[in-house]
């Protein structure tokens, strides 16, 4: 009933409901120190976010601390240079919700020392701090967010991922880079990134891949990755990628032809099997037959 009645007080927004709220974030017997102070953050006067500040040093609980850290996330730029002394000297689970918070408020100023967390021994507070900086999108960051494509862990690597492809047009050169890398699986990662941020100007270096890479798995992905960015260059490429030794390399081109879909990729397809055409068509009018026409459905309605 207490956890509730904070929930709610947090959603009215009261001033008045700082100083109970206060009480009972201290209070160890009641264990309602994470709602508590979530309520205090909604509530979001100076004086609520001064309070929150001061739980950070809180003596008596590490898991009060974690919650004010994550608590100080809706209070904007007043809590910044509070939360980087997280990040520099607090416990770990401290450091993990203050990272977090850091990445929602997206200040440049936490960028030196969430790199610095991206070689913490913890693959949580490394993957939380690849978040952050990607929010913040700081071109700062895109030479070690690369690095952690090579991550121990597979989750801080694709989370590297993903904050690169936040950050934009300024990532693309450390991405390419990623594409000559040793790791056959940091190449792929890379490449798939590349093809879900849609710029074109990177498909010789995805196609050099599709043409040379070792790996047949690499080279399928290569192969996808054209299909996702599409374009006459990548229809070029794909076709010799159909002389390909490994099937399932011959596939992908096969697919990635289907979803381009151009006219080139279509006399391409033809070429391979003469009959592709009809039977696109067949598919085609078997799904029209199923669908219902917007009279139809006036009438069933």
């Amino acid at each position: 009933l207490a956890k509730k009645a904070a929930i709610a007080l947090g959603y009215l927004r009261s001033p008045q409901a700082l100083i109970p709220l206060a009480k009972s974030a201290c209070d160890r017997r009641r264990q309602i120190h994470w709602q508590a102070t979530a309520a205090i953050g909604q509530i979001g006067t100076q004086e609520a976010v001064a309070y929150l500040i001061q739980l950070l040093s809180h003596p008596a609980s590490v898991q009060l601390q974690a919650a004010a850290a994550k608590a100080l996330g809706k209070c904007g730029l007043m809590a910044v240079t509070p939360l980087i002394d997280c990040l520099r000297q607090s416990d770990d689970l401290v450091k993990l919700h203050a990272a977090h918070s850091l990445g929602q408020i997206g200040s440049p100023l936490a960028v030196p020392d969430l790199i610095n967390l991206l070689q913490h021994h913890s693959r949580q507070i490394r993957s939380q701090a690849v978040w952050a900086l990607g929010q913040i999108r700081s071109p700062l960051a895109i030479a070690p967010l690369a690095e952690r494509l090579t991550d121990s862990d597979l989750g801080v690597q694709t989370q590297s991922a993903q904050a690169l492809k936040h950050i934009g047009t300024a990532s693309l050169p450390a991405l390419t880079a990623m594409l000559k890398h040793s790791s056959s699986h940091t190449r792929s990662i890379a490449m798939r990134t590349l093809a879900q941020m849609g710029y074109e100007e990177v498909i010789p270096q995805i196609a050099h891949v599709l043409l040379y890479d070792p790996f047949p798995y690499v080279r399928s992905d290569a192969a996808q990755a054209l299909g996702e960015l599409g374009g006459r260059q990548a229809v070029y490429y794909l076709s010799y990628a159909l002389k390909d030794g490994d099937r399932a390399v011959r596939s992908s081109a096969i697919r990635a032809l289907k979803r381009i879909s151009s006219p080139d990729a279509t006399d391409i397809l033809r070429q391979i099997d003469p009959d592709w055409a009809s039977q696109e068509t067949t598919i085609l009018q078997k799904r029209a037959r199923f669908t219902v026409n917007e009279s139809d459905y006036t009438i069933i309605q």
